[in-house]
């Protein structure tokens, strides 16, 4: 019918179904080769196309470098530096010595004829340089008197630990034996007997009145043991 056909031509014709395209082929990814840990520090990445290691035509050959022999004159100076430190190293014991007797010295007077209270003139006197070069003092003098506190300031190396050490030796003009000194040492070099002490024991073993009272007691109890 009429109407029929004019509905037929007004209504909207469905579009037509559009072809469905295939899916692409989707590719693996390539993996990332593995990184050296040497490399991995020295570069901080993967290596480039440029960085592929390349093979070479012969074995490569490497020769470490042959450390160069010491001229004679070097081995002259380390043989005077050696020589001018063993003769430091003995003469630091010869000090350390001199102290120890001083000290002893000092107990064994103090023991008789009673405290030192008289004021302490020292010098003029030189004090020689331990390492070696120009005296560390010419011809210094100086007087110290009961009471007073004194101090020694000065830079590194100027001598002040060596001239408190020949103080304590007795090394130096006008120092009294009856002097009671007790210098302590900056560097201190145990020997076996001292490690295999405790601490108690080392600190009474540094009183040198004690120590010299238990020898005299053990020589007195000694010498009246019955034969």
């Amino acid at each position: 019918s009429l109407a029929k056909a004019l509905h037929s031509r007004l209504a909207p014709s469905e579009p037509a179904a559009a072809p469905k395209a295939k899916p692409a082929a989707v590719k693996p990814l390539a993996q990332p080769k593995a990184m050296p840990l040497g490399g991995l520090l020295g570069t901080g990445g993967y290596p480039g196309p440029d960085d592929e290691p390349k093979e070479e035509s012969g074995p490569k050959k490497t020769t470490a470098p042959k450390p160069a022999a010491p001229s004679k004159v070097d081995v002259k100076a380390a043989k005077a530096q050696q020589k001018k430190a063993e003769a430091a190293t003995a003469q630091s014991a010869e000090l350390d010595k001199e102290v120890e007797a001083a000290r002893e010295k000092a107990v064994k007077l103090r023991s008789m004829k009673g405290s030192f209270n008289g004021a302490i003139e020292i010098g003029p006197l030189t004090l020689p340089n331990p390492g070696g070069g120009l005296d560390l003092l010419e011809q210094a003098s100086f007087t110290m008197t009961q009471g007073h506190r004194y101090g020694l300031i000065g830079r590194n190396g100027k001598g002040k630990s060596t001239l408190l050490r020949y103080l304590a030796a007795r090394r130096v003009g006008g120092m009294p034996d009856a002097v009671t000194v007790h210098y302590v040492s900056q560097e201190v070099a145990f020997t076996a007997a001292a490690l295999d002490q405790t601490p108690v024991e080392a600190v009474l073993e540094a009183d040198v009145e004690r120590r010299l009272l238990l020898k005299e007691v053990k020589e007195l109890e000694d010498s009246t043991k019955p034969e």
